[in-house]
């Protein structure tokens, strides 16, 4: 038998080469469960988290507070004139105990147009905000918006949008006018 000479160069780049080759794999693995793991963790936002528990301050009729009831959606409290303060909305939109939905409001600007026969329509125009769902029980009094800044009386349009809690199915949504003021 013949004996082999060993490179010991060759040895020492093949264990170096093996090694890095190792710990990068196990590195990937370990990035790979943890990365994976913090993906499933994740779930859409569903619910506002700015909310307050039972009604706000306001009677009805008071800055534009008022009740709302569509028989085939939801029943609902909120300012129909909401302040405006910035790039805040004074909204105070109200889900009462009763409910047995989640509720929720998306905002636009109206656009007006006239048709042939001389009759002024209305339709959503540009979204200025939106919120989350407000559980029955809560009320969310503040909501971002962007959009135009003006110091006039904004005509809006207020999407009320309601949510079953026990199936997640969307029970409708229905328009309400109003006017963000300063």
């Amino acid at each position: 038998m013949t004996r082999r000479k060993i490179c010991t160069t060759a040895l020492r780049r093949n264990l170096l080469f093996g090694t890095l080759g190792a710990l990068l794999l196990i590195g990937f693995l370990v990035g790979a469960f943890f990365g994976i793991r913090a993906v499933l963790r994740l779930s859409p936002k569903l619910y506002e988290e700015n909310t307050y528990s039972g009604m706000p301050d306001l009677e009805l009729g008071e800055d534009g507070f008022v009740e709302i009831d569509n028989p085939e959606v939801c029943r609902v409290y909120l300012c129909q004139k909401p302040k405006r303060q910035g790039k805040e909305l004074a909204i105070y939109l109200t889900n009462p105990a009763e409910n047995d939905c989640s509720v929720r409001v998306e905002v636009f600007e109206v656009v007006f147009s006239q048709d042939e026969e001389g009759q002024t329509t209305y339709a959503p125009g540009e979204k200025l905000g939106e919120t989350y769902f407000v559980k029955p029980g809560e009320y969310l009094p503040i909501m971002k918006i962007q959009g135009k800044q003006t110091d006039k009386e904004l005509p809006l349009l207020i999407k009320i949008g309601a949510r079953d809690n026990e199936t997640g199915v969307s029970l409708g949504t229905f328009y309400v006018q109003g006017s963000a003021v300063q």
